[in-house]
């Protein structure tokens, strides 16, 4: 093996293995609000995954590859599939405890749909390692679109930002989209995987290793630079 052909071995066996992380899906472990809720519509129905099309394994499933699916929420049957505010509580927090630390860079949102006066419309995420989020950082400032599909098939919207490390995620919601009280189906999170390769990619940096150390034996004279 020439040293050239050495090299070029390891370089494309570290770029496959780097793009094999994954970036895991994550279900919130509970939720709360101070804006109430209405006949039953409590803020746990938004992260008990009732309503969607197809389920995902929190922290298992793929981020990217469960929303590029498609997946769909119905606010049908109610009141087990989605939070409602108190009536005349349009704005307020809703707070995710995501049940320990991890950095986030996504929040993916299941609105009403059917341009419902009800949607979320605009809000604002921030992230804090405490639950009185005291020392909170402000992940970005965002508006749903409240047209996203029917009421029995609303597709999700993803909202991005700078990877950031937190326990705890309070959605600050400012306006929806002109009805008497607020809400929303589903939500969850995508988190930036830092802990190991998949196997896949433990795999492919063995291999690089044992083409490094065939060219650290080959003596060299034996090698060929072109």
């Amino acid at each position: 093996m020439t040293l050239n052909r050495t090299i070029l071995s390891i370089t494309l066996l570290l770029c496959a293995a780097s793009n094999a992380w994954a970036s895991p899906i994550l279900q919130a472990a509970s939720a709360s609000t101070n804006m109430g809720n209405f006949s039953g519509r409590n803020p746990a129905n938004a992260i008990n995954q009732n309503g969607l099309s197809a389920g995902y394994t929190s922290l298992v499933d793929d981020f990217d590859t469960y929303i590029a699916s498609n997946p769909t929420h119905s606010v049908i049957p109610a009141p087990n599939n989605d939070w409602f505010s108190a009536p005349g509580t349009l704005t307020g927090n809703f707070d995710f405890d995501l049940g320990g630390a991890f950095t986030l860079e996504s929040f993916a949102l299941w609105d009403i749909g059917s341009n419902n006066a009800s949607n979320v419309i605009g809000f604002n995420l921030l992230i804090a390692d405490n639950a009185a989020f005291s020392g909170s950082t402000l992940l970005g400032s965002f508006t749903a679109n409240p047209n996203t599909g029917p009421l029995t098939a609303s597709l999700p919207e993803v909202f991005t930002f700078s990877a950031t490390s937190g326990s705890f995620v309070r959605m600050e919601i400012t306006s929806n989209n002109g009805g008497g009280q607020s809400g929303f189906g589903e939500a969850a999170f995508e988190i930036q995987d830092q802990t190991a390769p998949e196997p896949g990619s433990l795999a492919l940096f063995a291999a690089a290793g044992l083409a490094f150390a065939f060219w650290r034996r080959t003596p060299f004279r034996s090698l060929r630079v072109r």
